[in-house]
């Protein structure tokens, strides 16, 4: 498990350290330039690859809500009890590697 505290940071583990993530966990609102989806949807260009995704918000508003969804992240709004987040993790790493298998 790897952990990020910004966009940056995410980025420098993936395109200088070669890291590699099977999920990404995001909150929406990161200190910087980006936010959650923003840093997912750069991850996913180096990476080359769709890499599933969580975006955790306490934003309940309908439109950002159903922004962070257009783009194929599963949107989580906080708080979010530990056993759902669990199970969403395990769906996750279920999908994922189904598509490895084929």
């Amino acid at each position: 498990m790897l952990s990020a505290s910004s966009a940056n940071e995410a980025l420098t583990l993936v395109t200088e350290k070669g890291a590699r993530p099977d999920l990404i966990i995001s909150d929406y609102n990161l200190p910087g330039k980006m936010n959650g989806v923003e840093t997912i949807s750069a991850l996913r260009e180096a990476l080359a690859w769709k890499v599933p995704a969580i975006v955790l918000t306490g934003d309940i508003r309908p439109h950002v809500v159903e922004s962070i969804a257009t783009h194929d992240l599963c949107v989580v709004t906080k708080p979010v009890p530990p056993d759902e987040l669990f199970r969403l993790i395990y769906r996750h790493a279920r999908s994922t590697a189904q598509t490895a298998e084929s």
